[in-house]
């Protein structure tokens, strides 16, 4: 019997892309960030503004939130917001500084003080800034993460206590906040909570502090494998920021909104639609498509394509196997080359019942799997094997992720991989992490696998399978040796630190773009 499961692709409503979102407390006027992404398509926002005047005067922007509150750190009673008029301020000659200066407190604020008889009082709602990040904006659809890419804080005087309250539940990639109601000591013990929690100090622009997360933005195809890998990487907890923008959906800004990032890394091989942009971006990622660059090696070798990115102006490269890895340091690329290995995330799966081998899987596209002009997937293969052993078949085919496989792996009891070349394979560590023990071909990360048994032709699975079918011990035996090596060494969890050192090594000396002229 022959089964196929399309697992689907959630969320491809996104198509890919990156969606920034900013949350401002407070608004500097003529600088907000409301007026400043209102012609980027990929920006989403929330504007928080307490002075009813300056709140009235937000031009309003279909897909952002606008809230006319002011914000605390844990109460949402009303309260009395005390400001000054902008015409008064005008009129005069007051501080520039005053245009965005409005305090719950008249005595908290130097400039409300000091122009105590202009000051204005209004009673208006309060927010705490924990539910200002709950809101749905903030939740990245693709990741499922509470996610903003920037924090700007205008609120003064109590930025400092609300940048501490926010901090627990959400880490901005890039945070710009007033220090001129700060007093030195309360500025330096702000600069030390953020580098505990991993920012930069980027710079200062006025009375604003610049403070980052490191970024990178991954560009690959996310209905594929090269999808799962980036978004396990944006999901997994690490040194970098990670965004994920799929090939199918570049912004009209991609430039621009590259240039916003410490790094750029391509999956894909280059294609003219985004090469000028990439150039600049810095760095390109040949993985996880293993090819053999070689001269004298497969038959693709001279394929223009798989020559092309050696082409490209980048940084350096990340080779997702030992083999590429070798190859490209034996022949000194100029390119700084790294490993980057590419595996299944152990967290994203739940371990299933032992059971005797019944049903084998083959996880791939059948009627595309040819790559370079080559059949690197080799499922005409995985037929005979089946159509030797008499045993039954389930095989995935569509486009797919890591949170729609499970189903999949619970209805096969031995998964084999018939690939002649992989950058992964992620089919063999998704199928261990639920308890279905592999045979395969020796091809990618499987190389590194002991406990993968391996095989070279039908007649060498064949007997694989025959072996683990006679003898259940040796079959129990093989799915937890699996297991247990994949968990200790070579799950994603485990190879996230080399993916850091990747991001490192291609990361840019310039600042990020989003911190030149932010109006903040």
């Amino acid at each position: 019997m022959h089964c196929s499961v399309d697992g689907g692709f959630e969320g491809s409503g996104l198509k890919g892309s990156v969606m920034r979102t900013y949350l401002e407390i407070g608004s500097s006027d003529g600088g907000t960030l409301n007026e400043r992404f209102a012609s980027r398509s990929n920006w989403r926002g929330m504007s928080v503004e307490a002075v009813p005047e300056r709140f009235q005067s937000l031009h309003r922007h279909e897909c952002n939130i606008y809230v006319n509150a002011a914000c605390s750190v844990d109460s949402n009673e009303p309260t009395e917001f005390h400001y000054v008029l902008l015409a008064d301020i005008d009129a005069n000659r007051l501080p520039s500084a005053a245009r965005w200066h409005g305090a719950t407190s008249i005595e908290a604020s130097d400039v409300l003080r000091e122009h105590r008889n202009l000051v204005r009082t209004a009673t208006v709602p309060q927010v705490t800034v924990r539910s200002l990040v709950d809101h749905p904006i903030f939740t990245d659809r693709f990741t499922g993460r509470r996610r903003m890419s920037l924090l700007k804080l205008d609120a003064q005087p109590q930025a400092a206590a609300l940048l501490r309250t926010l901090l627990d539940w959400v880490r901005p990639t890039t945070i710009v906040m007033s220090t001129a109601s700060m007093s030195e000591t309360e500025g330096l013990s702000i600069d030390a909570l953020l580098r505990v929690h991993g920012y930069e100090y980027r710079g200062r622009r006025g009375d604003d502090a610049c403070y980052a997360r490191p970024s990178i933005v991954l560009i690959a195809n996310m209905k594929w494998s090269t999808g799962s890998i980036a978004r396990d990487l944006a999901s997994m907890q690490g040194g970098w920021d990670v965004d994920c923008l799929g090939w199918d959906a570049y912004p009209h800004d991609l430039e621009l909104l590259l240039s916003e990032y410490d790094a750029v890394a391509s999956f894909l091989l280059l294609t003219p639609v985004v090469w000028p942009s990439l150039q600049k971006g810095g760095v390109v990622c040949c993985g996880p498509v293993e090819i053999d660059w070689a001269n004298n090696g497969a038959p693709n070798a001279e394929h223009p394509l798989a020559r092309g990115p050696f082409g490209f102006q980048g940084r350096c490269v990340g080779a997702v196997s030992r083999q590429i890895y070798g190859m490209l340091t034996r022949e000194q690329h100029a390119k700084r080359v790294l490993y980057t290995p590419a595996s299944a995330r152990l967290s994203r799966f739940r371990r299933g019942r032992r059971r005797p081998v019944k049903t084998l899987g083959w996880v791939g596209v059948p009627e595309s799997a040819r790559s370079f002009g080559i059949d690197a997937k080799r499922f005409a293969m995985f037929e005979e094997i089946a159509r030797r052993t008499g045993l039954q078949t389930c095989v995935t085919h569509q486009r797919y992720t890591y949170d729609t496989m499970q189903r999949y792996y619970d209805e096969i009891d031995l998964l084999v991989c018939t690939s002649m070349t992989e950058g992964g394979p992620l089919g063999p560590f998704e199928a261990i992490a639920c308890g279905v023990p592999v045979i395969s071909t020796d091809v990618g990360l499987v190389r590194e696998a002991e406990s993968i048994p391996k095989f070279e032709d039908v007649d060498g699975a064949v007997k694989l399978i025959e072996r683990l079918q006679a003898d259940q011990t040796l079959l129990a035996a093989c799915r937890d040796q699996q297991y247990r090596e994949f968990e200790q060494r070579l799950s994603m969890e485990r190879l996230l630190p080399l993916w850091e050192r990747f991001f490192e090594a291609c990361r840019t000396p310039e600042p990020s773009s989003i911190l030149v002229g932010s109006g903040a």
